[in-house]
């Protein structure tokens, strides 16, 4: 297919669309005009029933007014020697004052006592027979329940406009003690009436099949007004025709733009296929022609060309080199494919640009669904101990916005909800000096975790196993000590360095229990109340022989009236109350100062801070003081028989308790270790 019948086809499609565009606009003027042609309607129609309501305001002052009346009251009780002329003078010929044409009288029950029409009361009027409407007990109720009800009724071929009211005396205005009687009140609408109405509205009432009036030339709109019974169903219909003159204007003004419209757009169309059959129909074909028949000098003639087909010219020259790009690209993207662990990219807007092969596989979703969403729809992550990672919290993210490299444990969630634990490691990547993405690496540790699981439960039961027969040991030790047959050298010299070891190989297979329980999270605690000071006696009491062999000084400072009561775990408080002490006293200098000081942080807890003279943490060990197995020079050298693990526990169990541990040190001076238990351990 040559370029010439492209153009001409896509000026055909072009013709179609803009006919298709103009249609759905016309469609859309059109349904616009009948919506408001409509909202017309309802306003008229709501307009007109206001001229209706204003045509019969009378007759509703007449009803509400006139069944205020305490001789009306005296009426209705009076019995069957009641007086009907008192109804004609002062019901039936007021009724006619207000232009009302009937007027009837009921007794509570519903029974009828009265009929009046104006028209036996005057003899130029032919008299009528007079034949009142049929209430049902249901109707009765319904009046009522209304106080003032109104209506249309059919009677004697034509439309009665009916209100009905309960009948008070003066004394009860509001109408709330039980009926008197009802007055019901009619007025017809003969042609008088309708001639009055249309006079008031300016608009032409017909009844249905009778023909509307001509237009001469006026825009009118038609529209049913129903006059409906106390049933709900339809008394009288009538159609009302009112004049609209702006509506045929505005509507032949539309039309006339939309001719136009039709007009403008095929000339314009006419005007494209000539511009693109010259300046592009030509040169293509120009060019198409070249590259079949690989005609070089006129493609390098066509590349000086300043339109776009000098460019193309130049772009199918180059060709061969762009070929060896892309080449280069399909490589590199093997490579990044190759990786094993999972490689995710993206740009400044934090959408994704790149998604390995092994980042499929992580999240089991496919680099074509993911490519070019945002980060934060495909990657989520929490932190492992469960707290959700807002997106400003991503690794990707923080990279860009603190430009550096940013290494992260974390649990990543995949879409169907399922987790995995990740080393992630994202790294800002940055072009001509500016930040123009981000790149993230994630390294699946799931065997890595049930490795350290595997070896935490061997150090377990294997601490388990230790524990056993050197309780043994201990006890047979203590049975030696009490024989009296042994040589003073076995006593004094032998078996006190077995003890010593026996005791520190059971303290170092309890610590390593502790840590086992701490990474397996598999230790229970239980809530006791106890005094966090009678913790600190109970440790320096079994401390007093280290503190008497380094001729330590020891306070315990409490204010007056301090509160040290406290709910938790007494087994974990007093390991980390001990673990603190046995610390200061190991580490202090000989004939130097610890202070243990008890204050109460009120609706919070009890503080323990222990200081201790002595060499202190030098600065650089600071940041890993908490850390397993970790042990600094200095303590290393005043006491090489350390684990590494007192401080780690100590941690891992006040943050358990719901508390804290914080500390401060003065290289070559003092060290204070600041614990903070909580009233209720929760």
């Amino acid at each position: 297919m040559n370029i010439r019948l492209k153009i001409t086809l896509l000026i055909g499609f072009l013709l179609l669309l803009s006919l298709g565009i103009i249609y759905g606009q016309y469609r859309l003027e059109k349904d616009r005009a009948d919506l408001i042609v409509q909202g017309i309607i309802d306003e008229q129609s709501d307009f007109f029933r206001s001229f209706v309501d204003y045509a019969g305001a009378k007759l509703r002052f007449f009803t509400e007014d006139y069944s205020f009346w305490d001789d009306f009251v005296d009426y209705l009780q009076a019995g069957p020697s009641r007086d009907h002329v008192w109804a004609d003078e002062n019901i039936t010929i007021s009724a006619d004052n207000f232009e009302t044409h009937e007027t009837y009288i009921y007794l509570p029950n519903g029974e009828h006592i009265y009929s009046g029409d104006v028209t036996h009361l005057y003899e130029e009027i032919p008299d009528v027979e007079i034949i009142p409407p049929i209430f049902t007990p249901t109707d009765f109720a319904l009046f009522e329940k209304n106080r003032l009800t109104h209506f249309y009724r059919m009677k004697n071929g034509i439309l009665t406009d009916f209100w009905v009211a309960t009948v008070h005396g003066t004394t009860d205005p509001d109408r709330v003690t039980d009926p008197e009687g009802f007055l019901a009140v009619g007025e017809r609408w003969d042609e008088e009436h309708l001639q009055e109405i249309e006079d008031l509205s300016g608009a032409t009432i017909t009844e249905p099949g009778e023909a509307l009036p001509p237009e001469n030339g006026v825009t009118t709109i038609s529209f049913p007004l129903e006059l409906r019974d106390l049933d709900g169903s339809i008394a009288k219909t009538y159609i009302i025709t009112a004049p609209i003159p702006f509506i045929g204007e505005a509507q032949q003004a539309s039309e006339n733009q939309l001719f136009m419209i039709i007009a403008s757009s095929l000339v314009l169309l006419v005007l494209i296929y000539v511009f693109l059959e010259i300046l592009v129909g030509k040169p293509i074909s120009a060019l198409s022609s070249s590259i079949r028949n690989k005609n070089i000098p006129l493609m390098q003639s066509m590349q000086n060309d300043r339109s776009e087909f000098g460019a193309l010219a130049k772009l199918v020259l180059n060709f061969s080199e762009h070929e060896l790009v892309v080449k280069a690209k399909a490589r590199d993207d093997a490579v990044l494919s190759a990786v094993g662990s999972g490689l995710m990219a993206v740009d400044n807007d934090g959408k994704i640009t790149l998604f390995n092969t092994a980042a499929e596989s992580l999240f089991k979703r496919s680099a074509r669904e993911v490519i070019g969403s945002r980060a934060e729809d495909i990657f989520k992550a929490e932190t492992p101990n469960g707290t959700p990672l807002t997106p400003e919290r991503y690794p990707l993210m923080r990279a860009m916005a603190e430009k550096r490299i940013v290494a992260e444990s974390l649990v990543c969630i995949r879409t169907d909800g399922s987790k995995f634990p990740a080393i992630v490691t994202a790294a800002p990547v940055i072009h001509d000096g500016a930040i123009i993405g981000a790149v993230q690496d994630l390294r699946d540790i799931t065997e890595e975790q049930m490795l350290e699981q595997t070896k935490s439960n061997f150090v377990s039961l294997v601490s388990h196993e230790l524990r056993t027969p050197l309780t043994l040991v201990r006890w047979s030790l203590e049975k030696l000590k009490l024989r009296a047959d042994l040589p003073k050298d076995v006593l004094s010299g032998v078996i006190p360095p077995m003890e010593s070891a026996a005791n520190r190989t059971l303290s170092l297979i309890r610590a390593m229990l502790d840590v086992s329980k701490i990474e397996t999270n598999a230790f229970e605690t239980t809530e006791t109340e106890l005094q966090i000071s009678t913790l600190v006696d109970k440790s320096l009491a079994e401390l007093q022989p280290a503190i008497q062999d380094k001729k330590l000084t020891v306070e315990i400072q409490r204010e007056q009236g301090v509160e040290t009561k406290v709910i938790s775990d007494e087994r974990l408080l007093q390991i980390i109350v001990n673990n603190l002490l046995s610390n200061a006293t190991r580490y202090a200098e000989v004939g130097g100062r610890v202070v243990a000081r008890l204050t109460e942080e009120k609706e919070k807890g009890v503080t323990l801070s222990v200081e201790n003279t002595g060499p202190g943490i030098p600065l650089e060990e600071q940041p890993h003081i908490f850390k397993k197995m970790f042990r600094g020079e200095t303590a290393s050298r005043q006491n090489p028989d350390g684990s590494g693990l007192g401080l780690y526990i100590t941690k891992s169990f006040i943050e358990r308790l719901g508390g804290s541990i914080s500390f401060e040190s003065t290289p070559g001076a003092t060290t204070t270790f600041t614990v903070k238990f909580p009233y209720k351990y929760r």
